[in-house]
């Protein structure tokens, strides 16, 4: 069993059930003082089991989802920016900032401190110092000449603490029927790394990456490729590849955005699985309704919601809510044995259980949407 795995935790499931099992003996013959008396013995015994086992036994080690290794993966990389900008400013270089940048990027895409944006709207955000000059650039909009498009602001809190804002007021259900989908998609992000990265590409990255320039005027967009263009849905795909190839390490099969958002949805419902109000934001932040989360990306949702219907069922129905005609059958049944078959066993003195004279095997065995309350789970 240790070859399995298994565990000091899983035991101390089946010494709980052990001792239930012992409270409801107690209850079936309460005017047996023999019985009464074996059981008060048995209780200090399964405590020495208990505390032997939690000894010498492992402990459970939980697999990390896809998740957890996400999670791994961007902090080891805000790590890496962390090393770049501790160099003087003017020894980063064009290609470093570049790397920063796509650091923000992937940190954005995965989900790591604020629910996932779309490409789309990560593609479109405007720099703030473009927004004024240019303008909405989405050729579908419909307010032209007022609209100031999607795009990044920096704010200034009454703490005199500096965060970014996101505004996209184009996406993919800006038209749905639907109230929580259909409005503008508008967050302040909270004080965490992300913030930190962001504010740096645009007040230092963004320029320091167009310095000798010459080929024409460069994209407006906050992001853009190695080549200052803005990026195409195809253009962004072949980034998401070729960076996750060169920087992931080999244990995490990152996969694609959408799969990125979907390990996001899995670990968020799992966390907060009592509360779909904290859902419906973090869905309208991702441009999505919890009906497509539930549809589309969430693929272990209803089976967490089935095992949990199965664990409900036997722990308070089955256990906890016997009835009083159920015990008495229970009690009759137990009566109609020979009692001395019953009662020899319960006689019989309990082995002795020391860890000098008895070797125990070793054989057993992610609203508040975004902040502290999402960012650092």
């Amino acid at each position: 069993m240790q070859l399995r795995g298994v565990g000091y935790s899983q035991f101390h499931q089946h010494l709980s059930n052990i001792r239930k099992v012992q409270t409801f003996l107690g209850t079936l013959h309460p005017d047996s003082p023999v019985l009464l008396t074996h059981l008060e013995r048995l209780q200090p015994w399964l405590s020495t089991l208990s505390t032997q086992l939690e000894h010498q036994l492992p402990k459970a080690i939980k697999t990390p989802t896809h998740w957890d290794l996400i999670k791994q993966f961007t902090d080891l990389l805000v790590g890496e920016c962390k090393v770049v900008l501790d160099q003087p400013p003017l020894m980063i270089t064009k290609s470093q900032a570049f790397f920063i940048q796509s650091v923000i990027q992937t940190i954005i895409f995965v989900g790591r401190y604020t629910p996932p944006l779309r490409a789309g709207v990560v593609r479109d955000l405007m720099h703030p110092s473009q927004v004024a000059r240019l303008g909405c650039q989405n050729p579908d909009c419909k307010a032209k000449g007022t609209c100031q498009g999607n795009r990044l602001e920096v704010e200034v809190g009454a703490d005199g603490q500096r965060r970014a804002r996101v505004q996209a007021l184009h996406h993919k259900t800006e038209g749905a029927r639907n109230e929580m989908s259909n409005g503008p998609i508008s967050f302040l992000l909270p004080p965490c790394p992300l913030n930190d990265l962001l504010l740096w590409w645009l007040d230092k990255g963004w320029h320091l990456v167009r310095q000798g320039y010459a080929k024409g005027d460069p994209a407006p967009t906050v992001f853009t490729s190695s080549y200052l263009q803005s990026y195409s849905c195809s253009t962004l795909s072949q980034w998401w590849t070729q960076f996750k190839s060169v920087h992931s390490p080999k244990s995490l099969k990152i996969g694609s955005i959408t799969e990125c958002r979907s390990s996001f949805i899995e670990a968020f419902t799992d966390k907060f699985r009592n509360d779909e109000s904290k859902w419906v934001r973090a869905a309208a932040i991702m441009g999505n309704s919890i009906e497509a989360w539930k549809k589309h990306y969430a693929v272990t949702l209803k089976r967490r919601r089935c095992q949990e219907g199965i664990d409900a069922f036997a722990s308070e129905f089955l256990l906890e809510d016997v009835d009083r005609e159920e015990r008495e059958e229970v009690a009759l049944v137990s009566m109609e044995l020979p009692p001395c078959r019953v009662l020899s066993s319960l006689l019989q003195p309990l082995p002795g259980f020391k860890n000098d004279s008895y070797d125990v095997p070793v054989l057993l065995d992610v609203l508040g949407v975004c902040g502290d309350e999402l960012g650092t789970w």
